[in-house]
């Protein structure tokens, strides 16, 4: 009789042990949220470090929690079985390929311009590549079961759109005070024009546009259910300058795709409430969406003047004149002109005119697949091989060719394979589908926008213009944004009902659910 009671007392430790890890593996995940895009948006060397040393100690303890626990792990099959390949084929080419000899020029000259921009190199091995990537799939799964519990749900939603807000007030700061350095650092220069904690503007602009929408879904939330919200003017005005804050960093963009992107999400966001609300219920909530997008747009412009960006954005649009756009390429004058920033100008027609350097830089993927086969050259693997495949003089000598092929589906081809390609989309698509799907369900029901349907859209939205901004950049190469995206990914995924399928609810006693009923009335949740 002793022996059985102590065989329960035993498995009830264990079982307080594995809840208490699994939750702290969860503030573990929230601090890295916090933490990745402060120190310079993850893409400095320790940096990389820190972020990998927080999400391994976050998997490990999630795994030991599951292991306490002795319960079955409950996760969709679409999503463990790709996590599982794109694990052992990237650890298997890591550590089995022999790495291409990159030539003597190559090597001197990223030297030359690592001296004299290192902040603007993100410097990695692929073994460091393909442990990052690590932390990110065991933080997928870690997210999808976490995310089943709507507390931790929104937690990390709140922590991605208040730590974006307050990345972007950063940036306007910088702008306004006129800083020359990110953080105030002199000892590493970046080159081109830096926005808050990223070296590159455009990068900036897509983190940007990845959590300005978060906080906008959940003002709609807010603003469509304002007479059952427990703290109406708190939430309105919380999300509220969230939602500004971001809107306004647009505006201190200089990047024309960035502002498309943004001006995409809004209509987006309209068109969403058009095809989810009764025209009944539509023509009430119109004077608060009108009132909004006036101040919006007046806090947008004066960001705009006050950051003395008018002239920019001028010149920068007007380089779209059909005149210009559309004008057959004329032949380099000389063979090669070297630039004063050190590279080299390009004697390819292909060069010339909107997103040459883009478009030379996807033929020479197209030239890479055939030969990376089914499991592609590894994780990081595209500024070790492009060199092999290009004799083109600016891919050669450019500092952000040198280290992203500026398309990110293409460079995931390039690195992970066809293969790879494909469990990496079933991953996201997989998700996107998830989300849609829930969204249909909660439009058939009939009620009222509510927070956990604003979170599903605003997830939907950010993931897919991060997708669609890396057909031209490099986003999913950047760490933080990487976190985010796969944060987003994996809360999408919840909504696959892979629970309700696999396993009965576990019950809870009654002051569990009066607790949950009070944290559920937090300034934070739309009712």
């Amino acid at each position: 009789m002793d022996t059985q009671k102590d065989a329960v007392a035993g498995a009830g430790l264990f079982e307080s042990l594995g809840a208490a890890l699994r939750n702290f593996a969860g503030f573990v995940l929230v601090v890295s949220l916090v933490t990745a895009p402060w120190i310079y948006g993850s893409t400095r060397h320790r940096a990389i470090i820190l972020l990998c040393g927080l999400l391994t100690l976050m998997g490990s303890c999630w795994l030991v929690a599951k292991f306490l626990q002795k319960r079955k792990l409950e996760l969709p099959g679409m999503v463990v079985f790709p996590i599982l390949f794109l694990l052992l084929s990237g650890w298997l080419t890591v550590l089995t390929t022999t790495p291409f000899r990159r030539e003597p020029f190559f090597l001197q000259h990223y030297a030359s311009l690592f001296e004299r921009w290192p902040g603007s190199f993100m410097v990695i091995t692929q073994v460091q590549a393909m442990w990052l990537y690590s932390g990110l799939l065991v933080g997928l799964l870690v997210v999808i079961d976490l995310s089943s519990d709507g507390r931790w749900k929104r937690a990390f939603f709140c922590t991605m759109a208040v730590t974006g807000a307050s990345i972007v007030i950063l940036g306007i700061l910088q702008a306004g005070l006129g800083a020359n350095a990110i953080l105030g650092s002199t000892r590493t220069p970046v080159a081109g024009v830096f926005f808050a904690t990223f070296f590159r503007h455009t990068i900036a602009g897509a983190f940007v546009n990845l959590v300005w929408p978060l906080a906008a879904a959940l003002l709609v939330a807010t603003l469509c259910r304002l007479r059952n919200a427990r703290r109406p003017l708190l939430s309105v005005g919380l999300w509220g300058v969230l939602a500004l804050a971001g809107l306004c960093g647009i505006a201190a963009q200089t990047s024309r795709f960035v502002q498309v992107n943004a001006l995409i999400f809004a209509v987006s966001l309209a068109l969403w409430l058009r095809w989810r609300l009764k025209r009944e219920d539509l023509v009430p909530l119109a004077g608060r969406f009108a009132i909004f997008a006036a101040i919006a747009a007046c806090a947008m412009s004066l960001t705009a003047l006050r950051m003395t960006k008018t002239p920019e954005f001028a010149e920068r649009w007007r380089a779209l004149e059909p005149l210009r756009l559309f004008s057959p390429s004329q032949p380099a004058e000389r063979e090669f002109q070297m630039r004063q920033d050190g590279f080299i100008e390009s004697t390819d027609p292909v060069a010339e005119g909107l997103l040459g350097p883009q478009r030379l830089a996807a033929l020479t993927c197209l030239r890479m697949i055939p030969k990376a086969g089914l499991l592609g050259f590894g994780p990081g693997g595209w500024s070790l091989t492009y060199p092999r495949f290009t004799d083109d003089a600016f891919l050669s000598t450019f500092h952000l060719m040198m280290q992203f092929a500026h398309q990110d589906l293409l460079q995931a081809a390039v690195e992970w394979g066809l293969l790879g390609l494909a469990c990496w989309m079933v991953l996201i698509a997989g998700g996107v589908r998830c989300g849609l799907r829930s969204l249909q369900s909660c439009r058939r029901a009939g009620e009222a926008v509510g927070s956990e349907e604003a979170m599903t859209f605003g997830a939907i939205l950010s993931v897919c213009g991060v997708l669609w901004h890396g057909l031209i950049e490099f986003p999913l190469q950047v760490p933080s944004i990487q976190l985010y995206v796969s944060v987003l990914v994996g809360m999408l995924w919840t909504n696959s009902g892979y629970r309700s399928r696999r396993a009965l609810p576990i019950p809870r006693s009654e002051p569990e659910a009066v607790a949950d009923t009070e944290r559920s009335e937090s300034p934070l949740t739309v009712r």
